[in-house]
């Protein structure tokens, strides 16, 4: 994959062609793992999903207008999530 950032020879280019086709392949795995867990969540738990990440995300806001440490809204994310 490194080798693909390189774009002076056509070698380069037909690796930049190949991490796109890994990009694929992995999105197909994904989708065949992922989906039928998808499927088996029932409603409620994704509503009580969506809310607690709902409350998470604005804790992070509350904690980087507050903090004077966290300068950032995506490091406040991370203290929250981590």
């Amino acid at each position: 994959m490194l080798i693909a950032i390189i774009p002076f020879d056509p070698f380069f280019q037909i690796a930049r062609f190949v991490r796109v086709m890994y990009f694929f392949r992995l999105k197909t795995i994904t989708k065949f793992y992922i989906h039928p867990l998808i499927l088996k969540v029932t409603y409620p738990s994704r509503l009580l999903l969506m809310l607690l990440l709902a409350f998470l995300s604005i804790e992070s806001v509350i904690i980087w207008s507050i903090e004077e440490n966290i300068t950032t809204l995506s490091e406040a994310f991370y203290h929250v999530f981590f």
